[in-house]
């Protein structure tokens, strides 16, 4: 099946308010003899498609993974965007806010060429703890009589962040059941799981006796936004010795071409580019966005992290 992405214009914003994404990537949602059952279509990053084939076959134990030690391995999880600053708000007044938190590794204020602030800027934490603590005091912060817009900044090709509550789950193969994805979640990140839906081939027309199989994708809703991002980022996660991959799950609605449609997307946390080299893309922050990537030397010089 041909596929296609709809590109959709960026919205301008007032300053001080979160920007929206650049692209609304079209979605499909998946199809085959079974019925459609599925509420959202997720974001398909590139390298999915190869392991497409291997979905819903029997799973092959793997390796254990220490997930404490790999999120304290993602420099994404460390970095925070500050929005609704002050123009007088100052990167030293802005790290000497956020140190009550925790050790700074680095913090920039985002400026314009005549070097007047933009509104926005970033923290970066020293560890992944340091992070999670600041988040659970977001709410309410007031730094020079403005009241400021804490979250995590999500890499651009890291699908953005998410606009609801809801994940899809890739490579899920048998061997995982929804009580196993429940209790992952749960035990290892700060969160209820409302529901889990791994999805099954129609009963219909099967053998007596035989159950029917998964069809290699599955859908989680949380009850927290913060919890979505995280996962999201860490992307790979290891439940009953499979690995399955999370991505941003699309209500069919944000795809405004309807019926056919690529998956869209196209990123990670492999892949080209890496984290080196600077912060990159925040697409479509205040009127006409910003393209390119950043850098201290050219502080209007965009790249791969992007406000939401």
């Amino acid at each position: 099946m041909a596929e296609e992405q709809t590109k959709t214009p960026v919205e301008t914003t007032t300053e001080g308010e979160a920007p929206v994404e650049e692209t609304t990537p079209a979605t499909e949602v998946p199809t085959d003899k079974a019925e459609k059952t599925e509420e959202s279509v997720p974001v398909k990053e590139e390298g999915d498609k190869k392991e497409e084939a291997m979905e819903g076959t029997e799973a092959t134990p793997a390796e254990p993974v220490d997930l404490k030690a790999k999120i304290a391995g993602i420099d994404a999880l460390r970095k925070l965007f500050i929005g609704g600053l002050n123009k007088e708000t100052t990167e030293e007044s802005l790290k000497e806010f956020f140190s009550q938190f925790g050790e700074i590794a680095e913090c920039t204020v985002i400026k314009d060429p005549n070097k007047i602030s933009r509104g926005f800027g970033f923290i970066t934490f020293q560890t992944v703890e340091e992070v999670d603590k600041c988040l659970e005091s977001k709410s309410g912060l007031t730094l020079d009589e403005r009241q400021i817009e804490v979250k995590r900044a999500i890499p651009k090709d890291g699908q953005g962040a998410a606009k609801s509550l809801r994940v899809y789950l890739g490579r899920v193969k048998e061997g995982i059941t929804e009580e196993n994805v429940k209790e992952y979640f749960e035990k290892n990140f700060p969160c209820s799981v409302e529901s889990v839906e791994l999805m099954k081939e129609r009963a219909e027309g099967l053998p007596e006796g035989q159950e029917p199989r998964l069809r290699g994708f599955g859908f989680v809703t949380f009850d927290n936004s913060d919890t979505v991002d995280k996962v999201i980022i860490i992307r790979n996660h290891e439940i009953n010795g499979v690995t399955i991959t999370v991505n941003k799950a699309e209500p069919k609605s944000r795809n405004p071409g309807g019926g056919r449609g690529g998956w869209g997307g196209r990123g990670g946390f492999s892949g080209r580019g890496g984290y080196g080299g600077g912060y990159g893309g925040y697409g479509g922050y205040q009127r006409g966005g910003f393209r390119g990537g950043f850098n201290s030397n050219n502080p209007n010089n965009f790249g791969r992290y992007r406000p939401y």
